[in-house]
């Protein structure tokens, strides 16, 4: 046995089992693996296990890591306990020293006690860990659920999952696209309304907006009043082109013609803009919220305003503009110099009439 005794002591399923026992067990052997070699192959017909002496080793299926097993535990076992293929790959995480225990050895040190008796620790300690993984993973599952069911389509919220992110964690990003959008003459037609018939008007119209922000991949963080706020540039969704965006803005518009508040059609104005913002959950122990903040999203609240004054169904700065492709520039009309409401200095702004298709 090409072992030394230090080895040997570290392995948790060798300990209180004598030297010689172990050698008359049978052949066990030193191997050295590098990054991403496979240590044991899912449902391959050989069967072995490993003591990891030096390095860790991940756990995979279908490339997905499950855990990760470090020195002084053993890997493969639960093969020769269940007589079954192996049902995970094993694959080494940087470089790996191992012991190889093959199937011959393995079979005759499970008839010994002490071995039996540290196998079974061992895999109540795996279990007691895969219970904790599991728990961790629901909890999250449910936090998740909590804070983007409403708020980011499935197709990315399911992925979001599978790659158990730190969804809310606070930060700040560039290049985030927000669009603000509000119902025009909101005020004067909802004070006239049965509560009932205008909640069911509203919801709606959100359902409008949220298919529409959706099917763009973007994120409806919030309804303010009459108002949507969305955004486009959340962490671990691929980037959207703003060509895209602009489109499902129109597809906003056009919804809302469809729609009606009190009897009367909806006219939604919308803004957009692009720029650094901060996003993460925030609020107290009680009642939290992912939402996004900054200069950007307060300009962009701006800018729908101006489509009442300036004209437009929707507004946008120069530097949204200025990064669509020429086909969707076709129909903006300029405005050089407009003076909005908290900013310093005036802006160009850009305003579009949408047309129905």
């Amino acid at each position: 046995m090409t072992i030394s005794d230090g080895d040997l002591a570290s392995v948790s399923i060798f300990s209180g089992i004598p030297r010689p026992e172990l050698e008359a067990a049978g052949p066990m052997v030193v191997r050295h693996f590098i990054d991403r070699d496979r240590l044991l192959v899912r449902d391959g017909e050989r069967r072995t296990s490993f003591a990891i002496l030096d390095g860790r080793a991940r756990i995979e299926v279908n490339g997905v890591v499950l855990t990760i097993r470090g020195p002084g535990e053993v890997v493969g076992e639960q093969a020769f306990i269940d007589d079954l293929p192996h049902s995970a790959d094993i694959v080494a995480d940087g470089n790996v020293r191992a012991l190889e225990i093959p199937p011959e050895t393995m079979n005759r040190l499970l008839l010994n006690h002490r071995f039996a008796r540290n196998i079974l620790s061992s895999l109540s300690h795996k279990l007691r860990q895969a219970t904790n993984d599991r728990y961790r993973r629901y909890a999250e599952r449910e936090r998740l659920f909590a804070t983007f069911g409403e708020q980011l389509g499935r197709r990315h919220r399911d992925r979001l999952l599978e790659d158990a992110d730190d969804f809310g964690r606070p930060q700040f990003r560039s290049n985030v696209v927000v669009m603000f959008t509000d119902i025009r003459g909101y005020t004067s037609v909802a004070h006239t309304m049965d509560p009932m018939a205008l909640a069911h008007d509203l919801d709606r119209y959100a359902s409008a907006i949220v298919d529409s922000v959706h099917a763009a991949d973007g994120f409806v963080s919030a309804f303010v009043g009459d108002g949507t706020l969305s955004f486009w540039g959340y962490p671990g969704v691929p980037p959207v082109s703003h060509d895209r965006i602009l489109d499902a803005a129109k597809r906003v518009i056009r919804a809302s013609r469809h729609l009606t508040l009190g009897g009367q059609t909806v006219a939604t104005g919308v803004g957009l803009h692009v720029g650094d913002v901060f996003m993460g959950n925030i609020g107290s122990a009680e009642r939290r919220q992912y939402t996004i903040l900054g200069d950007t999203v307060n300009l962009t609240s701006r800018l729908e305003s101006l489509t009442k004054e300036i004209g437009g169904d929707i507004v946008c700065t120069a530097a949204f503009y200025g990064t669509l492709s020429g086909d969707h520039q076709v129909g903006f009309v300029s405005h050089a110099a407009v003076p909005v409401r908290g900013i310093a200095e005036h802006l160009s702004l850009h305003s579009l009439e949408v047309r129905d298709e």
